[in-house]
Order: C-alpha cells, then structure tokens, then sequence
C-alpha cells in the first residue's frame, strides 16, 4: 500500500517537472520571439511612418468613442422600463437642502424608482 503511494507521488512529480519544463521550453522560445521583434523595430524608421501612426491614432480615438456608445448601450438596456418594455428608465436629480438625491422614470408609461441618495458612483446616460 505504502509502496503504491510512493510510485503516485512519482509519477505526480514527473508529470509536474514534465510541464515544467514545457513551459520554460515555451517561456524560452517566446522570448526569442520577442527579442527577434525588438530587433525588427529597432530597424525600421518611424519617421517615415508618421501616416501609419497618425492612422493608429485616429483608429485609437474611434475606438474609444467606439467603447463608450456600447457602455451607454448597456446602461441604456439595463435601465429598460420593466412594465412597458419600450424605453428606458432616465435618472432625475433633485437638490435639496439636506443633499443631491435621484429617482429613475420612464418617459412612456411613468414608471418611477424610489428617491436615493446621488453619489458620483451613480450609473447614467450622459
């Protein structure tokens, strides 16, 4: 019995140094890889690429215009009115003298929450 526990915690270790050395094999080869790169872009000229970065630029900016319609997407359909189903739900901020506070109606059916507390970790659609 002793005898099979020995031979498992074997075969359990060289498994594990089997992927050990599986990863260092691949660990080597990435960095290869990537010193390979490095020495690609060290060779190139940006100067002569300034239209391919004003590109990047450009492509980054929409990107994150990209990025924040799809929030307001996702605020848009999780703030969806739960009776009538076809708008969705618009934050009202009231001020008062003892605070900021909000409440969420829909337009179409008037719906209403009920008045919180407004902080700046409020969910809305700008």
């Amino acid at each position: 019995m002793q005898n099979k526990k020995a031979i498992q915690k074997k075969d359990k270790k060289d498994r594990e140094l089997k992927e050990n050395q599986k990863l260092k094999q691949e660990n080597q080869k990435l960095k290869r890889q990537i010193s390979r790169l490095h020495k690609q872009i060290s060779r190139l000229d940006l100067e002569n690429f300034s239209t391919i970065r004003e590109a990047l630029e450009a492509q980054k900016k929409e990107d994150l215009v990209f990025v924040e319609e799809t929030k307001q997407i996702d605020v848009k359909f999780k703030w969806c009115c739960h009776q009538c189903k076809e708008d969705y739900l618009r934050i009202v901020i009231i001020s008062r003298p003892d605070g900021d506070f909000y409440f969420r109606k829909c337009p179409s059916c008037e719906n209403k929450t009920r008045l919180k507390p407004f902080t700046e970790k409020v969910e809305q659609i700008v």
